[in-house]
């Protein structure tokens, strides 16, 4: 998978996680989503950072 492929999608995953995280759901939940988007925050910073590399 290419590295702009990557990027869109975290980011994609990460405004889908805020509009989750605005809504009224137990803390579990956000707890659960609010992980999910560190991994994409994750995920998107070993794409730039590599394709800033390469």
């Amino acid at each position: 998978m290419d590295k702009e492929k990557v990027v869109s999608m975290c980011q994609s995953q990460m405004q889908d996680i805020a509009t989750r995280l605005g809504k009224n759901i137990s803390y579990e939940a956000k707890a659960t989503l609010i992980q999910a988007r560190s991994t994409a925050l994750l995920a998107l910073a070993i794409a730039t950072q590599d394709s800033k590399e390469g």
